[in-house]
Formats: C-alpha cells, sequence, structure tokens
C-alpha cells in the first residue's frame, strides 16, 4: 500500500464531501466547520446541521472535526490552522480506519506511524509540533 496514494485519497474523499455540501446547503465559505456552526446558529438549533445524511454521505461534525461515512469508507479529521492554510488533522489510527475501509484491508498501526513520521522529514505533510512536544497528529494540506 502506497502511503502517499492514501493520504491523496483520504484528501480527495473529505474534498468530494464538503463540495457535495456546499452544494446542498448553499455554502460558499472556504472554512467549511465554521459555515456549519454559523448555519446551526442561524436556526437556532432548530435544525441540526452538525450531522446528516446528504447524497449517500453520512456526516456528523464534532468537536473540532467532523466523521464522514459513505459506502462503508469512514473518515475521521479534525480541521486545524497550524499552518497558513486551513488543513486536515489525522492521527495515525484515523488513517487507519480510512485506509482500513477505503481499500478493504488490514493496516498496522505502528507501521503506518512511522511512515507519517518518515512522510513529515520529507515534507509531504507535517508533523504537529506544539511548544516543542511532538505529537502523534499529523497536518494534510487542502490543496497539495
Amino acid at each position: 500500500m502506497e502511503i502517499k496514494q492514501s493520504i491523496t485519497d483520504f484528501r480527495k474523499f473529505i474534498l468530494d464531501f464538503e463540495d457535495t455540501l456546499r452544494k446542498e446547503l448553499g455554502l460558499v465559505e472556504e472554512d467549511m466547520y465554521q459555515e456549519i456552526q454559523k448555519l446551526f446558529s442561524k436556526s437556532k438549533g432548530s435544525i441540526n446541521y452538525k450531522q446528516g445524511n446528504i447524497k449517500g454521505y453520512h456526516y456528523q461534525f464534532h468537536g473540532a472535526g467532523c466523521f464522514v461515512e459513505k459506502e462503508g469508507v469512514k473518515c475521521d479529521f479534525n480541521y486545524s490552522r497550524f499552518i497558513e492554510d486551513l488543513t486536515y488533522q489525522i492521527t495515525d489510527m484515523k488513517l487507519k480506519d480510512f485506509i482500513d475501509s477505503y481499500y478493504d484491508s488490514i493496516s498496522d498501526e505502528k507501521e503506518l506511524n512511522e511512515q507519517l513520521i518518515a512522510l513529515a522529514k520529507e515534507g509531504f505533510i507535517e508533523q504537529v509540533i506544539e511548544d516543542g512536544r511532538v505529537y502523534h497528529s499529523f497536518l494534510i494540506k487542502r490543496y497539495k
């Protein structure tokens, strides 16, 4: 399994979901998470935009991110602004769940984490480092 391709597919899955949500809900802003929060606030909670089903996607916004499932493929991520652009923040476990459901395979979490660290050193993704502490979270730019 080519890890770079998995990350590319992960990103594409999210972008396709966001495009569908934008079209169906008439959203225009780049920051999908903030758009959903605004819609929910405007409805005063009468319509729960934070979760639902649209065009085969089941989604639930949570904390700082979203869980999306379509046709058995599971994708869980956070929105982050650790770098200049809005990015997707993942962990090895979240990517493992995506890979296992997208490719119908079983991946090794420890090996996956090692590959993610190597990709961060290569500059393909970024590892979350805050106040000198290194986390097992990684940033994927929305557009690469």
